[in-house]
């Protein structure tokens, strides 16, 4: 009886430990924004009068390049973050945006029209999450450059 008590408390140790592994591959496996060294940067935004006039009635969509500061805030930001499966209906455009450049390529993040703070990455079509502290910082780029913010901040 003694020997089939201790082997039920081994059965639920081995069910904890193996849910722990498990959980903790989830994790590690779950893709995450790689950025390298950045090399070059745009910021891509609807033009709003009287910083931009419009052109034949109509908003011009901006492209500027970041300086260095700005690629480096921006790349902070999003380097390491999760990418997340996700359906948002807060609306995403590719001329409400940042790109950043590195020797992997081109990483091209949409930023949420809604103010809530979640960002696409183009070309996997998946979400980070950003906190306020991040948000209000993305926002003060596209405020520099004339653009309106894209959280409404």
């Amino acid at each position: 009886m003694r020997l089939a008590v201790i082997s039920q408390k081994y059965s639920v140790l081995l069910i904890l430990i193996a849910l722990v592994v498990l959980i903790a591959g989830i994790v590690i496996l779950q893709p995450r924004v790689r950025i390298g060294d950045v090399k070059r940067g745009t910021l891509s935004f609807s033009a709003l009068p009287p910083a931009f006039p419009l052109e034949n009635g109509k908003q011009q969509i901006v492209k500027l390049e970041l300086t260095s500061a700005e690629l480096s805030q921006l790349a902070a930001i999003v380097s390491g973050k999760m990418l997340h499966r996700d359906n948002p209906s807060c609306g995403f455009d590719a001329n409400t945006a940042f790109i950043l450049i590195d020797a992997s390529g081109v990483h091209t993040f949409m930023i949420a029209e809604d103010g809530c703070g979640i960002i696409e990455e183009k070309s996997t079509g998946r979400f980070l999450y950003l906190s306020a502290q991040e948000v209000i910082k993305v926002a003060a780029i596209f405020k520099l450059h004339g653009g309106k913010p894209p959280y409404g901040i």
